[in-house]
Order: C-alpha cells, then structure tokens, then sequence
C-alpha cells in the first residue's frame, strides 16, 4: 500500500515536471516563429489556402457572412450620401417644343396669335407679371402705389434693366409703347383697351397713369411687354407690320431672338431662343428654347410621338387618348379662366320667360354625368360666373343640384303638363280629323269654287295623317292646345358641344322636354347668331380672363351687340353691384359684390353654368420644375420658366 503511494507520488511529480518543460519549450517554439515572421497577419498568397482549413458547412455560412457585411456597409453608404446630397438644377440642355400656329408679330402691340405670344411672352417683360398662382406681381415695375379715387397709377420702375442688345431700359420706353397702341395707325389689336388712358413720365424711372374713372380691372392690363423706344422710334408706324424687327425682336425678358429657319414659302418653321446673359431677373436654366411650328394639332402630336419635339403647347380633349403618358411623356394640367353656360333668350323663346320652368331645366342636368362623358373629367363643375381662385370666389353657394323628381315638380307649376306619348298619339289623330272634318265643311260650303276647280278637286286637298315617329322619352310636355314642348338649343359645332347637346337631349328628355339641336359653323357664330341674339338658348364658353369683372358679360348696357349679356339680363341691382365692384381696389369689398352678385344670378337664373375646363400641356418627363396653376392664354404656360430645368447635378448639403 504504501508502495502504491510513493509511485502514485512519484507519477504527479514526474508529469508536472514534463508540463513545464513543454510550456517553456511552446514559448521558445513561439519566440522563435515570431522571429522569423515579418508580419503577424496572413499574406496573401497564404489567404488563397484559408478556405480549404474549412468545412463544407463554413464555407457557404462565410460567404454569406461576408456579403451582409458588405450589403451593410453599401445601405450604411448610401443613407449617408442621400442624406447629405441633393440633385439640384443645373445651367444649360434645350427643349423643344411644337405649336400649332404661325408667328408673324412677334412684337406685344401687334400680337395676334397664340404663336406670337407664346415667343413673345419669352423675349418681352411687362411692367407686372403673372407668377405660378396667377398673381400679378412687380416685373420691370419695382413697385406701385394707387390714388385714392382708384384714378392715378404710378409706377416705380426698375433701374437696372438693360434691353438685349446692350441699351437701358427707361419710361420713355413705356410712354412709347402705350401711346403707340393707342394710335390708330399702329392697328394694334389692344388699341380698346387702352383707350381713354392719359400715361405721363414723372421721370427716367417713373411713370403715371391716369384713368378717366375708377376701372379695378386696369392692373392686369400692365402685363403687356414693353418695347423699345430706340429700335421702333424710327419705324413708320404705316410701315410697322412689314419691320424686320417683328421677327428679330429686341427684348428685356429672359430670353433673346437667336435663329429662326425659313420654309420656301417665306413662313417660318423653327424659332430658337437662347438665355439673356443681361436678364435683370432670376436666370432660366434651360439654355436654348426651340420652337417648330405645325398646321394641326394632330401633326404637332405626331412630332411628340417621332420624338421630334419634346412637348406640346396644348393637348385637345379629343386627341388626349390617343397619347400614352409615362416614362417619356408626362400631362400637366392647368385651370382656364373660363366657363361653359346655357344661356336663355327669354326675349326669342317668350316660355322661357316662366322662372319654373327655367329652374326644372335645371334640376334636370346631371353636371357631373356631363363633365364626366363631354369632356372626360377634364373641368370643375360650377354654379355661377365665378371662378375658384378668384376674388368673391364663394364655395358654400349652390346652384339647382341634380333631381329629376325636384324637376318634375317645378316644370309641373308650368303650363306644360305630362302627357303619356300614347295619349299624344291619340290627340294629334284626334286633330288631325278635326282638321280635316273642317276643311271637308268648308269645301262643301262653298257656293262658287274658284274659277276652273271641281268640287272633286277640292275635295281632294284633304290628306291623310303621316304619322311621325313619337321622340324618344318616357312621355311628353304639352300645353292646353296640345302643343308638346320644344326648345331649340343652338352650340358652335365642336365635338365636345355636341356631346352636352346630346347629353342635355337625353336629361331634358327624360322630364318630357323635346330639345332640336342646331350647330353652327365657328366662323359664322358671330354673324349668324350673336350680332342678332338669334337663338332660345345658346351652349357657348365666356373667357373671363385673370380678374372676374363680370361687367362686360351681366350689365345691361351689353346686352347687344357687340355685349357679351347673351341672356339679355337687364337687373338694376346687378348693374349697381358690377359698377360698385370694378371702382374699388379693395380685395374684400369687391368679394362682397361678386357674392351679392352671384346670389342674384343664381336666384334669377338667366342661365345655367356648366363647368370650367382645363388647360392640358404636353411635355417630356425630363423637363421639371413646372408649377403653374392656371393660365389665361396658352402663353401663361411660361409663367416661373426661371425654375423649369433638363439637367441636374448632385451637391453636397
């Protein structure tokens, strides 16, 4: 036992002993590798062996390791760039744009289409502007004050404007141009407007205006490009529509006239702009604007398509569907100032004259059916002349909303009562006979027939009924003589008037209204039709422009022509609310006018507003930076084209 001890003993000595010598030699094992190696980290050469040290399970869990390392560090990357850059706009690129049209006047005071003012509004500035919103706001103007009688206009003007070839801009240049418009031997087309207009220099950078009486509507008149005095000044202005300087303006707007192509028949094809380095505003991006001109929208569109053009200055209803937006193209939609009515010509069809009757026919149009299937959602239903976004705009005011039973009441109060078509049938059969029983009795009755005529001859006159084909609805509207209702409903021969006539043939139909459409020419609308207010009532659009004075469209001195009043509506207070409101500059009084104005109008019912429609511009998806809201011609497209942008960069934040 005490053998077994001792070796036991003996054994524990002998392995500590052989512990410790193995531990000193790992370290001089240790030391020495350290020494030979230069480095304490792999080589390369040596990683390509590292994998065959692993098992067939770790490898793949090392790749995958390695790639959620990497996809981590790219996100981790990314969030920081993105945070810390923005893709801005940059200087320089073109566009290129078709119009429908012709420019001949690229000149403010000649300008007659769209054409004209889509270049014109680029190259020219005005002593205001119309922005993004449709404000008006300081252009070549610095600032403007208003007389207390809403008489006298007087204008700060800027003092650091230069005209494109290098010469300052003054008020002589807009003395110059307003008296020029006001000359008949100018002929320009806005020689009206400015009629009556007294304009005086106070000095080089201030001009007044003075009006004969208070006119509010006179600001938006200032928006018309001024033109330069030393180019025109010695222009004959006999001679001014055969000027060079027509085609080859000379201009202080953010862009300059740079080449123009002519075609061989002296027309011009392409117009290119370039960007004004002496532009006093903020400078465009876009380097180079160019225009090609074509006879059709359908051809402009066709450009679009071939990618000849990258955009299109309007975009009609009718061939909207034919254009596939997305990637490369890309819709824009703008408000018009503008409405489309029904107006009643209570003076040519007397029945029109029965207030129900005008408010069944109203209660019996589906306004939102009509904006939905004529012009395809492209509009806003409305209830009065009005518009959104303009002032006494009032949206708590309602119209005749639709309600066939609420129609049928009120046509009811009429002397148009409902008659199943049955029952009609049978009344114009009943007459018929009637009719002809008498003219049998007046026939027989005759003691001497006319000299050479039978009794048999006479006897003949009398004809048999032709039945007609009875309209169809569910039953109709006659008086006590049996007479059915029929209006007559006259529209310029547009497909989109023609679809509301159909619609309106439909709605009125379903109340037992009969409705005979008569479509007439557009160039012959004006002769034919409104010079003698020859219609019952009249499907027609009034452009109202960017302020809403309703003057010209609802006072009774404009109820002939050349008025716009087409419902001949002659209301002494509505002339006293229309006159109050255009002689006052403050914004809340006219409001309350406009909503006076409109409670009238909706009461009365001269007329039933449709909708306002929708201006739809065309343009490649790498044009941005187009903000605006509405427009009131085609050219008001341009308003904020400083921001619009084809290139961009990125920056660090």
């Amino acid at each position: 036992m005490l053998r077994g001890i001792v070796t036991r003993l003996q054994y524990f000595f002998a392995i500590r002993k052989e512990r410790k010598m193995l531990a000193r030699t790992a370290h001089i094992d240790r030391t020495l590798i350290r020494r030979l190696r230069s480095r304490a980290l792999p080589h390369a050469n040596q990683l390509r062996y590292f994998s065959t040290t692993l098992s067939g399970k770790e490898r793949p869990l090392l790749k995958l390791g390695m790639l959620l390392i990497l996809a981590g560090v790219g996100i981790i990357t990314f969030r920081y760039i993105a945070a810390h850059v923005d893709r801005v706009p940059k200087v320089g690129g073109r566009y290129t744009e078709a119009i429908v049209g012709l420019p001949q006047f690229i000149n403010p005071i000649l300008e007659t289409s769209d054409a004209d003012k889509d270049i014109s509004s680029l190259i020219f500035s005005g002593l205001l502007a119309y922005d993004v919103h449709g404000e008006l706001t300081p252009d070549l103007a610095r600032d403007y004050t208003v007389s207390e009688d809403g008489k006298v206009y007087t204008f700060a003007l800027r003092n650091d404007v230069v005209w494109h070839d290098g010469q300052p801009f003054t008020a002589d240049d807009v003395l110059f141009t307003i008296e020029s418009m006001q000359d008949p031997l100018y002929k320009s087309p806005r020689t009206f407007s400015f009629r009556g207009i007294t304009v005086k220099k106070l000095d080089d950078f201030t001009v007044q205006f003075t009006l004969e009486e208070p006119f509010a509507p006179f600001i938006t008149l200032l928006s018309i490009g001024v033109i330069p005095k030393h180019i025109w000044e010695h222009i004959a202005p006999e001679n001014t529509a055969l000027a060079r300087a027509n085609i080859q303006p000379i201009g202080t707007g953010p862009y300059r006239a740079l080449t123009f192509t002519l075609g061989e028949d002296g027309t011009i094809r392409d117009y290119t702009l370039s960007r004004s380095q002496v532009y006093y505003g903020t400078a465009p991006y876009i380097d180079k604007l160019v225009f090609k001109f074509y006879p059709s929208f359908e051809e402009a569109i066709a450009a679009v398509k071939q990618r000849s053009v990258e955009g299109v200055s309007f975009v009609p209803q009718r061939l909207k569907s034919s254009i596939t937006a997305g990637k490369y193209l890309v819709f824009h939609t703008f408000q018009l100032p503008q409405y489309t009515a029904l107006f009643f010509n209570q003076e040519q069809q007397k029945i029109l004259a029965d207030k129900n009757l005008r408010i069944g026919l109203a209660h019996a149009i589906d306004k939102d059916r009509m904006l939905r299937e004529a012009v395809a959602g492209e509009g806003q239903v409305i209830h009065s002349p009005i518009l959104p976004g303009y002032v006494g705009y009032d949206p708590s005011l309602e119209g005749h909303a639709y309600d066939v039973p609420m129609a049928e009441a009120f046509l009811d109060k009429t002397e148009w009562k409902r008659m199943e078509k049955e029952g009609y049938a049978a009344l114009v059969e009943a007459q018929h006979i009637k009719e002809q029983e008498n003219l049998a009795k007046t026939i027989n009755a005759a003691a001497q027939p006319p000299e050479g005529t039978t009794t048999e001859a006479l006897a003949s006159t009398t004809q048999p009924l032709v039945k007609e084909p009875l309209p169809d609805v569910p039953y109709l509207r006659v008086n006590k003589d049996g007479k059915p209702l029929v209006l007559t409903l006259t529209l310029i021969d547009t497909p989109i008037n023609e679809n509301i006539a159909y619609l309106l043939k439909d709605m009125w139909g379903a109340v037992g209204i009969q409705l005979e459409i008569r479509s007439i020419a557009a160039n012959a609308i004006r002769r034919e039709i409104l010079r003698p207010r020859d219609y019952e009532i009249l499907l027609i659009d009034e452009v109202v422009g960017f302020d809403p004075d309703p003057y010209v469209f609802w006072h009774s001195n404009q109820t002939e022509h050349p008025g716009l009043n087409f419902a001949k509506l002659a209301n002494r207070h509505v002339d006293e609310l229309l006159e109050q409101a255009r002689q006052t500059n403050d914004r809340t009084i006219r409001a309350e006018k406009y909503q006076e104005f409109q409670k009238l109008l909706i009461g009365e019912l001269p007329a039933i507003f449709l909708y306002t429609p929708t201006y739809t511009y065309l343009t490649s998806s790498n044009l941005e930076g187009i903000a605006v809201e509405r427009v009131t011609i085609p050219a008001n497209r341009f308003s904020g084209i400083a921001n619009w942008y084809v290139k961009t960069q990125w920056v660090w934040k």
